[in-house]
């Protein structure tokens, strides 16, 4: 039986738009993982829409880097190296110290405390998916007070979200992304702007540290 992505409804948007929205929403999930190998026809039966939205969306999602072309021909998921990896975190430091900057500065009481308790919620259980401090975070981007943020973010929000499952694979990264999550929270919290920054960095350079040293366990021998 072929996998179902997320359901495509018949709404006012393009079809090869939601097409984009399910396809980046697998991959976020890890239902479509890093280099695996998709034809249009398979995303044709996946999503039930047809084969000229899912061109268009193939177009759309080549353009975020995304999908790509082998050199043998078809689709697949944009493969995370050592290079993709050093590419999404120059962008996600730049972006995310800015985001949780302004956060601190701009968001409510309201507003930081539901981002805090977001976080919680999800950091109970060890390998249960562990929130790593991304502008991919709606709420946070929200309290920034720049509707620009979460606009910028989303096409490369699904990568992130792999990268946060492999650093996360590591042995022991659980536990100290917790520690770091927990530290910048109370820097939030407090309006520590400088502390909440330097908190961030250091969280997304570890957490870069952890996914190059995941992917050299990851590869083939």
């Amino acid at each position: 039986m072929v996998e179902k992505l997320l359901p495509i409804e018949r709404l006012d948007v393009g079809l090869g738009d939601l097409v984009v929205t399910a396809v980046r929403e697998a991959i976020s999930a890890g239902s479509l993982a890093a280099g695996q190998r998709i034809t249009e026809r398979e995303l044709v039966e996946r999503t039930g829409v047809s084969r000229a939205s899912v061109r268009e969306a193939v177009r759309q999602l080549r353009q975020m880097g995304l999908l790509e072309s082998p050199p043998r021909g078809g689709l697949r998921v944009a493969p995370l190296d050592r290079d993709a990896i050093a590419y999404i975190y120059e962008v996600r430091i730049g972006v995310e110290l800015l985001a949780v900057e302004l956060f601190t500065l701009r968001a409510t009481d309201q507003q930081i405390h539901e981002w805090a308790l977001s976080l919680s919620s999800a950091d109970l259980i060890p390998g249960a998916g562990v929130p790593e401090i991304s502008c991919g975070d709606e709420l946070l981007c929200q309290g920034s007070g720049n509707p620009l943020l979460w606009h910028m973010v989303q096409p490369y929000h699904a990568r992130v979200r792999s990268l946060q499952r492999l650093s996360l694979s590591l042995a022991g990264r659980w536990e100290k992304a917790h520690a770091e999550i927990a530290a910048i929270s109370t820097a939030v919290r407090k309006r520590d702007v400088a502390g909440a920054v330097r908190g961030v960095r250091s969280h997304l350079e570890e957490a870069q540290r952890a996914s190059l040293v995941a992917l050299v366990g990851c590869s083939p021998t």
